[in-house]
Parts: C-alpha cells; structure tokens; sequence
C-alpha cells in the first residue's frame, strides 16, 4: 500500500489527513486535533451544555459535494513587479507633469518647447534581474502627431569581485514610433548584459526626442517579471519525471510554485499549485493550494491579516475523493484577534449523507476571555452530543451543559451545571443535574461563603419512574474564627435507612458534640449515639460521656476524666439490658504522683451480679507495692488523733548536697508536736526534708523506738501549691522503707496508717522517721512543709542576741577548753583555730552528716570519772557566737544525761552576744554541767560558727 499525504509548502493551521492505499480507498482518517486552539482554560470539565445556547442550529443540512469543476484552474496568470506602484519615485524634466489618475495609471503630460521630455523612475532598491529578459511596458498616446519614444536604463553589475555603478542596462538603439490615437501598446524592452552576472536595475525610463506639439502618456504597467527556476528530474530514456516551477518576486520572495508528476508515457499523474501574496509590509497575504490526480482533488486557502501575526485567519480546505467510501471532507477554520471562533468538519459518504460532523462556536469577552462556546459532534455510529459553556469575563465557570442523543434523536444522557460566585471571585453557589443512561437522575446543590466554605451540600437520586431513591442533606456553620462551629448531615439510604449526625465544635476545632442516630424504613430508632466533650484550659480533653444504643437494645454508657496533663482519672462503664437492668459495670480510677506517673489505680468491675475490686499502687520509680503505702487524708481524722510518739530525741533538717541538685532546708517549730521545714527544691532533681529521730547523737550507742502495730495519724499542710510527701522509715541497720503521703495542700490535713504496711524494715527497733519533699513532687518549689507528729524536743521560741552587751566586753562565764565536733556526735579535740577565752574556737562544718558544731565539755575523756561544772551560782549564761546559720540549737547534759535545750535565732557573721536564762532549761542539773553543744542542723548546711563562751 503506497499511502497518499497532504502536503503543502507552508505550515497547515491544523493537521487533518485522510490516507488512501494506490486504489484509492481509504485506510485511515486522522482526527481534528488542535490542542492549542481548543483548549479553554476552564475546561469542561467533563460537564455539560444548557438551554441559553440551545439557539445554535446543529448541523442538520448535508452539503453537496463540489465537482472537479468547481477547482481553480492549474496554472493561474502571474504578474510582476509594476514599478507604476513606485509612483512616489517617478520624475520627470521641466514642462513634464506626473500624476496618478482615476485608473491609478502614471499619466504624463508634455508641453512643446523645442527640446525632448525624459521621464524615468529613480533609487529602485537594486533589483536582481537573475534571468528576466526584457520589462513590459504597456501604455497609450494622445497627441496630434506621431510620437518616437526611446528607453533606457541603468544599473549595477559585479566583475572580479567589484561592484560597477550606472552599468547601460538597455540598449540606445531601442525606440518605438506610436501614433497619438490613444490606443493602448504593449512593447518588451531588452535587458543588455553585456556577459555579466549579478546585474541589478536602479533606474529605468524613456525620452520623447524633440517633439512639435504637446502630448499626453498614460501608462498602466511597468512589469518586471518575476525570475523563474526550474528543476527536473528524468525517467531512463530522458523522459521528464517531475518538473518543479518556482517563481520569486524582486525581493527573492515565492510566489508561485507548480510541482508535476509524470509518469514512463508522459501522462501527468499529479499536479501541485500555490499562490502566495503579500501585503506591503512584506507580511503573507494569502496562500492558495490545489492539488489535482486522477483519483482525488484538494483545495485550501488562507487569507491573513496584515500584521502577519494570523489575527483574521479564515482558512477553507475541501478535499474530495473518487472511488472511495468517503468522498468528500471539509473543514473551515475561522479566527479573530488571534481567537478561534469557529471550527466546522464534515465527513460525507459516498451516497451525500452525513457521515461525521463536528461544529465549534466559540465567542468572547472584550478582555480577550472566552465568553461562551457550543460544540456539537455527530459520530459515524449516529450518536449527537451537544455541550455548551458560559464563563464570565474572569474565566470563571458560569454553565456547562451536556446533552446526548441516540440515532433517533432521544435523550441519553445529560448533565447541567450552572455556578454564580461571590464578589471577591469564590464559588458561592452550584448545582449539577446528571442524568444516567440508566434513566437514573442525580441532583446535587452546593453553596459556599465567601471565604469558600461549605454552607450546604444537598445530593438527590431519582429512580427512573421519579422516585426518590438515596439522599443527603449536610449544613455547616462556622465560628468567627473561621472554625468549624456545627454540622447535620441526614443521609437516606436505598434500603430506606436514615441516618441524621450532628457535630459541634469550640472555636479551636474541638469536638464537643457527636451525636448519631439511625432510623429503619418504619422511621423507627434503630441505632443511636450521643457523644459530649469538655477540655481543660490548656485544651486537653476534662470529661467525656458516651451513651451508645445498639440494635439489641442494649444500651451502654461510658464516662472518663482526665486532668490537665492528659492522663485518665476516671473510666466508668455501665451496660444495661433491654428492660433497663444492670448488665455489667466497672469503674476504673487513677491518682498520680505531681510527675504525672501512676500512683494508685482502682479498678471495681461488676459481672454476674457480683462486684470485685482491685487496687494497685506505684512508687516513684512505676514500680508496683501495696495499695495501703499510697496514703490518702483521711478526712475522719482530727487533730485529737495526732501520734504523740515519745522517744524521739533529735529533730533536724536535712538537704541535697551536689551543686548541681543543691536545696536548702532549715527548720521551725511552735510546739513539741508542730514544726515546720522552710525547704527551696528550685533546681532540678533536688531535695530537703526532716528527720524525727530516736537516736541520742551525744552518745556512742544508737538508741530505737518499737513502731510494731502502731497506728500512726499525722497532720500536713503546705504554704504553697500542692504536693506528695515520701515518708521514710529507718531501723537500726540502716535498712528503709517507704511509702507516699498522697494530696497535701494548702490546708491541714490529716493521714493515717498502721506501722505495718513497712514490712521491709526491723519494726522493733526503728531509729528515724524522715519526712523527704522531692523536686518533681510538689508544684511550688519554695514553701514550708508544716507536720503535726510528736513529742519532739521543744524548747520554746528562739532566743535572740542582747543588743545591750558588747560582744568585745563579754566576760566568759568561766574558762573551759571549747572542743569543736562535726560528725555523728563524736567530739574533735582539735579545733580548726585553736582556742582561748578571748578567741574561742572556730569550726569548719562541710556536711555530710545530719548535724555538726561546737560543744564547751567540762569532761575530761581521758579519765573515767565524769567531771564536771557548778553553773547555778549564776543566773543566766552569757556568750558569744558569730557564724553564717541563722539559727542553732544549745544543748546542755548534766552529769546524769538529763537534757535540755533551747534554740538561738538571729545568728550572722558578726559577733553577737546572748544572756540565756538558766530557767529556760529545764530538768537539769546546774550544780553538776558537763557539756553544753551549740549545733548546727542540716548535714549539707557547708559553713562556719565561732563561739567564745
């Protein structure tokens, strides 16, 4: 099959091809595609056309065919170069007037003087003659005598690589007698070139000679012809096998082309016209194409705008076909301002019916932006589509419509879509009709605000005898914010199942509402849930209950809580039979340390008609202990129920040493069971607290207290915020035990246990029990943690330095060595500065031991009596004391062990002096002192006392 192609010799606007085999039939049909002048920028969308363009008229009319008659004929006339149109560049000698007349010939007109007449046209843009033989002058003469006229004309030439200049282009000889009868001539005026090549005309003209009367030239054509190349190629044999014709304008430029075919006995088998023109500023006027065979024809014409930028294209190709089952194609193509605005095809049989069509209508905006547009296209198989489209002058959609027909004309399928917007260009609303094959009618409404939000979104299905057949319905609304605030959405199924949902929502997108329910085709309550939230300042969920009816009729309600770190406080689940029985439950709830880590989870389930409970309690470290160490307040507890525990001996504070985790801690008391440890635990990982202890430091033995089965109540409060306590429990051993004092707050409260519950530790011989506030456990970093445990040791209020004593005057009580001690009661006979009674002693404490300072012993170690001093002579005791601790305690032991104490508030680094009554101590000797210690509490309290007493 030797395929046959349209072939032109200039770019077709469109590419539009049908292929034929050597018998003339057709193989192929290569479908319209101009993707660059069809697309809108909207796109159909694949939605349809509407009534508002239903007055385009489709194409119901069949064309006939044209005849072979109808082709222009092969080989047109062609003109040249008229240098008339040069007007503006003829000239002519003095009693010689030039002018174009009604006819827009050149007209001359001559005077008699006596002397000859030279007209000639100047300054031509040097005019390749290439191989033109002679200029064709066509003209007529009015004059009362015979007029002898001779012509001439100069030029250019190249020889030996030199341009020469004013070159005799036409012989002096060459001249013409005419007669004055006004009859129109026509002469060839030959080109001399004397044997050169690149010859170029610059003027031509004529001279009258010496004329006796006056006379007047009309002259209609000056023609240069057009130069002509020819090309051939030959059978064997010499017989000519194409012949290709081209014929250039003086510019160079093509406007002529014959392109032939022949076969072995010179019989044209094809044969290939065109034309092209140009408007004077040398853009393409026009092209012309005709293609003639013994089995075919095509014509195609183009007319273009001057511009040359296509601006008013309309363009007509017809192409017919002999012998074949389609005879005839045409396609017109129609442009403005650079626009298409029609594109019209049609495809005929060989009996004149229509087989395929295709019209497009396109029109627009004065801003350039398509308007609207109707397509309508006819397929061989009989099937009509016709859409439409409407835009505004933003490019905006404003109708699609799409209606398809079968072959005897009933509607298939359809769709319509008609959309309006808001002011500032958003979609405000839309609705699409869709209509299946199936007869099956789908209806579907949208509406949005401006800020292009969804308001509504309504979708309808239609059975084919009208029904309704599934629906939804979904409406929104939307805080200030622009949040959404609430929606409803009722779907209907096919099955007749309604479901209606409803959602609210606070302004920061949380959900407050859902609430579900499903309705059978009866327009009973099938199914239903109600589902409500609430959230915590900071935005985590507080509370949420569920209530879920299922379609047994089993309803279930749940409810949790949360507090505002995110973690569950409670979960409560109750399920209930369809009579509205009890079914099952469980109520699941969680304490947690200030961490946030697990302390207590209580879980009570009930199934069967029984209720169990277990309850499970964490320590600091997520590690799982006896539910009763998690100890609550118990808010049937008073003050009357406090432990007075007896024994205790010593009651100090202690703090975290390490820079990097140091605390403070120091200690206030108001009475033997009430104290308080004024605590700083700012820095991470630190920690302070109070130590009760049953251990006598001033002796070599550790002294214990039996707790076995004791019930122990204690009141705690904080100054500030709200914490968890870590009770401690120590034997003689050392070995501990631990449990947590769960919820202190701003106010007393009171907690209470049974020694029991430390089973880790020798009961029977307990030495210290320690009161520890951790970093992470309490909320306010700085406060005081105030307890109500006892007896401790109390010695009333703190007594403050003597203002009216000179602390450099001060007589000593009596001279006594002073000795300086700072670990676990073992006295250093070494102090760190020596010692007199105008020095005193200066001690060095670095900690690491719950107390340290300096004692004034009248003992001698070294013996084994027990001396001793008589101070009841005196009234009071008189000393001086300087040292970075605000407070210590003065510890006096007579020679039996009796003990009292006071404490000394208002310490600083200068020296200060005291007058200490002996009445503030009570239940001791003073006829028989042994030793007095000021110490100081708190093993991490790194610093330095002087006393001189």
């Amino acid at each position: 099959m030797l395929p046959i192609f349209l072939a032109t010799s200039f770019e077709p606007l469109f590419a539009a091809d049908l292929i034929l085999d050597s018998k003339g039939n057709a193989q192929a049909v290569v479908s319209l595609d101009d993707p660059e002048s069809l697309t809108q920028e909207d796109a159909p969308e694949s939605l349809p056309p509407s009534d508002p363009f239903d007055n385009v008229s489709p194409l119901s009319s069949v064309a006939e065919a044209p005849e072979m008659a109808q082709l222009p004929p092969t080989v047109p006339p062609l003109p040249g170069r008229n240098l008339v149109d040069d007007f503006g560049d003829w000239r002519g000698t003095s009693n010689t007037t030039l002018s174009k007349n009604a006819d827009d010939n050149l007209e001359v007109q001559a005077d008699f003087n006596g002397v000859n007449h030279t007209v000639s046209v100047l300054k031509l843009p040097a005019i390749n003659l290439g191989n033109i033989e002679g200029i064709t002058v066509r003209f007529r003469v009015s004059s009362e005598q015979p007029l002898t006229l001779g012509f001439w004309g100069t030029g250019t030439y190249v020889y030996s690589g030199t341009k020469n200049e004013g070159f005799g282009l036409i012989g002096s000889n060459f001249g013409i007698t005419v007669s004055g009868d006004n009859t129109w001539q026509e002469v060839v005026v030959p080109i001399s070139r004397a044997g050169f090549s690149s010859v170029s005309l610059q003027s031509f003209g004529f001279s009258d000679g010496y004329v006796t009367a006056p006379y007047t030239i009309e002259i209609s054509d000056v023609i240069l012809p057009f130069q002509v190349v020819v090309k051939e190629t030959f059978h064997p044999g010499g017989i000519t096998k194409t012949r290709d014709e081209k014929h250039y304008d003086m510019q160079g430029r093509l406007v002529y082309q014959l392109a032939e075919t022949f076969d072995r006995n010179r019989v044209l088998t094809l044969s290939q016209t065109t034309r092209i023109s140009y408007h004077a500023n040398g853009k393409v006027a026009s092209k012309d194409f005709v293609k003639v065979s013994p089995t075919d024809g095509q014509r195609k014409s183009e007319t273009f705008f001057e511009t040359g930028l296509r601006d008013e294209l309309k363009q007509e190709d017809t192409y017919y076909f002999k012998n074949t089952a389609v005879i005839q194609k045409q396609i017109l193509t129609e442009m403005d301002n650079n626009q298409l605005t029609k594109l019209e095809t049609r495809i005929y049989l060989a009996s004149g019916a229509l087989s395929t069509a295709n019209l497009d209508n396109r029109t627009y905006h004065a801003n350039g932006k398509s308007e609207a547009r109707t397509l309508d296209v006819l397929t061989a198989a009989g099937i009509w589509t016709k859409q439409a489209w409407a835009w505004d002058d933003a490019g905006r959609v404003l109708v699609v419509d799409t209606r398809v027909f079968t072959a005897t004309g009933i509607l298939k399928t359809a769709s319509l879509d008609h959309r309006t917007y808001h002011s500032n260009g958003k979609a405000a609303t839309r609705t699409l009709d869709v209509l299946a094959a199936t007869g099956i009618w789908t209806k579907q409404e949208w509406a949005w605000d401006d800020a292009g939000r969804a308001l509504v979104i309504n979708t309808r299905v239609f059975n084919a005898n009208g029904s309704l057949k599934t629906a939804s319905l979904d409406h929104r609304i939307y805080h200030a914010n622009g949040k959404m605030a609430e929606r409803t959405l009722d779907v209907l199924a096919a099955t007749g199942v309604w479901t209606k949902q409803e959602w609210a929502w606070d302004s920061a997108a949380r959900a407050l509402v859902i609430d579900t329910r499903v309705f059978d085709a009866n327009g009973a309550l099938k199914t239903a849930s109600l589902d409500h939230r609430s959230y915590h300042a900071n935005g985590k969920a507080a509370e949420r209950t569920l209530d879920t009816l299922a379609a047994t009729g089993i309803w279930t309600k749940k409810e949790w809580t949360w507090n505002e770190a995110g973690k569950s406080l409670t979960i409560h689940t109750r399920v209930f039979n369809a009579d509205g029985s009890l079914k099952s439950a469980s109520l699941d709830s969680m304490q947690y340390y200030p961490t946030n880590k697990l302390l207590v989870r209580n879980l009570d389930t009930f199934a069967s008609g029984a209720w169990k409970n277990v309850k499970t309690a964490y320590d600091e470290y997520g590690r799982a202990m006896p539910a009763q160490k998690a100890i609550f307040a118990d808010p049937a507890k008073t003050e009357a129920d406090v432990a007075q525990l007896t024994g205790i001996n010593n009651l100090v504070v202690f703090a975290s040493k390490p820079k990097a985790t140091q605390a403070t801690a120091s200690l206030t008391q108001s009475s033997p069971s009430e104290f308080g440890v004024v605590f700083d635990v700012s820095k991470n990982n630190s920690y302070a607290g109070s130590i009760t202890s049953f251990d006598d430091f001033g002796t070599t033995i550790v002294e214990t207290r039996d707790l076995s089965h004791m019930q122990i109540t204690l009141g705690a409060s904080l100054s500030a915020g709200t914490g968890t306590i870590k009770v401690e429990i120590e034997d003689k051993k050392g070995k501990k035990d631990i449990a947590y004092l769960h919820g202190v707050n701003g106010s007393e409260q009171f907690f209470s246990f049974n020694a029991d519950i430390f089973t880790k530790v020798d009961l029977t011989a307990i030495k210290n029990i320690n009161f520890v506030i951790i970093e992470d456990f309490v909320t306010v970093k700085t406060a005081v943690l105030n307890l109500n445990v006892g007896d401790n040791p109390y010695a009333g209020p703190a007594f403050s330095p003597n203002p009216a004593l000179d602390p450099n005057t001060v007589v000593p009580n009596s001279p006594s060595p002073l000795t300086g001690f700072t670990v676990g009661g073992a006295y250093d006979p070494s102090p760190s500065s020596g010692q007199s009674a105008e020095t005193g002693v200066t001690v060095n404490i670095t900690g690491g031991e719950p107390w340290g300072g300096v004692a004034v012993t009248y003992d001698d170690f070294s013996s084994t009596e027990i001396e001793s001093i008589d101070l009841s002579a005196s009234s009071s005791l008189t000393f001086v004391v300087q040292g970075n601790y605000p407070s210590l305690k003065l510890e006096i032991e007579d020679v039996d062990g009796n003990k009292a104490f006071i404490r000394l508030g208002g310490v600083t680094t200068a020296a200060q002096a005291w007058q200490i009554p002996l009445w503030a101590f009570k239940d001791v000797d003073f006829s028989r002192i042994r030793i007095l210690v000021y110490v100081v509490e708190g093993a991490a309290q790194d610093g330095q006392i002087t006393v001189k007493f």
